[in-house]
């Protein structure tokens, strides 16, 4: 794995092409269309329940609405008007471009919601989809990576998606961005790049966290690179052309809409430990449900982790977004989100190794057990 960064690119493609032989002709790819068939009538039911609660405007009848939620709404109407030539006051805060044009190009339209919840259903379903991408590509068992789907469709981080929040679509391009990257370091296909730099630029400016992984992913192929002496530009180049991309967007969107104020998420980050009581109740639902999993992965992956610099990155983000949702100082339990799914691809990405895990079919069956057990009768406040 991973090839690519040790022997240049065309040894790369010829290594990659080799081994890809070896293993189609031992392990033949799975058909995951029945899991992308029940994803798909997951996302479309997500979309027909929330379009039903919709009575009369989006803005003043939708019951899930958060003060976030609110703040979004508000500025896509007033942009709309303002679109139309019509004078808007000033906004008491903007936000970022990303979840803002879909909002005032729903309005636009006339949709009444129904865009603005096909694209976060759309975002539901992919962010679930990329998965299974990974896993066709390592030739993982359908039933280990549906599994894996499972336990994070029905989990309590699946509270957050009936509330109009821009974080379902900023997961999504997150993932996307480092299932793409994941694909570019073990494959060298420039094309891969390009799809990882646009999607985590976009996913800059819905929510700045969505950077993150690939920031943290590609920074650290990079410095493997650099370190064996073949330095990756490409992956240099694209590393700042989405995070300068990203920066210059949101400081001129800011600068053209008018308002008094931005909220200051940084602001709310301080290294102390007094979230500590509101975390461990709350990552004690999300994440213990996948603690025997994690343990038995830790046993018998960690040497494939160690010589892959894309799953060591990928690992390496899990870390960075837990410590740092870690010392955000506000009781929301949506933070943990791109956490959990920067979790989930990690794992996906770690399930193929050289040793065979102990039961993997039991090992997969109870962790679904006791996700949907916490899901529905622990946590039933998350459906």
């Amino acid at each position: 794995m991973d090839t690519r960064l040790e022997d240049g690119p065309d040894a790369a493609s010829a290594e990659v092409d080799s081994g890809a032989e070896s293993l189609e002709a031992h392990r033949p790819r799975e058909d995951f269309r029945p899991v992308v068939a029940m994803l798909a009538a997951f996302a479309g039911f997500y979309f027909f329940a929330t379009t039903r609660l919709v009575r009369g405007d989006v803005l003043n009848s939708y019951p899930f609405l958060s003060d976030d939620g609110y703040d979004w709404l508000l500025e896509g109407f007033a942009v709309s008007r303002w679109i139309d030539r019509i004078p808007i006051p000033e906004l008491p805060s903007a936000r970022s471009p990303g979840f803002v044009s879909l909002i005032f190009s729903d309005y636009q339209i006339g949709s009444d919601g129904n865009l603005l919840f096909a694209v976060i259903s759309l975002a539901v379903f992919t962010s679930l989809a990329v998965m299974l991408l990974l896993a066709r590509w390592e030739r993982i068992p359908r039933y280990q990576v549906a599994g894996i789907v499972l336990v994070f469709a029905v989990s309590p981080l699946g509270y957050f998606r009936n509330w109009i929040l821009s974080d379902q679509i900023a997961t999504a391009l997150m993932v996307v961005a480092a299932v793409a990257l994941y694909a570019y370091v073990t494959r060298g296909s420039w094309r891969w790049l390009v799809v990882a730099t646009v999607a985590a630029a976009l996913g800059g400016i819905t929510q700045l966290y969505a950077l993150m992984p690939f920031l943290v992913v590609g920074g650290w192929c990079l410095g493997v690179s650099v370190w064996r002496r073949k330095p990756d530009f490409r992956l240099a180049a694209a590393l700042i052309v989405a995070t300068v991309t990203s920066l210059v967007l949101v400081k001129v969107w800011l600068a053209r809409v008018p308002h008094a104020g931005v909220p200051n998420q940084l602001r709310q980050i301080r290294f102390d430990f007094d979230m500590f009581d509101f975390y461990a109740n709350a990552w004690s639902f999300a994440f213990a449900p996948l603690l025997p999993l994690l343990i038995v992965l830790a046993i018998y992956r960690w040497r494939e982790v160690v010589k892959s610099p894309v799953l060591a990155g990928y690992w390496l983000a899990v870390l960075a977004f837990a410590g740092s949702t870690f010392f955000y100082h506000v009781k929301d339990f949506r933070l943990t989100t791109p956490t959990a799914f920067m979790l989930a691809l990690a794992i996906v990405a770690t399930l193929p190794g050289e040793r065979p895990l102990p039961r993997p079919r039991e090992l997969i069956l109870g962790t679904v057990i006791l996700a949907v057990f916490v899901g529905i009768f622990l946590a039933p406040f998350s459906y």
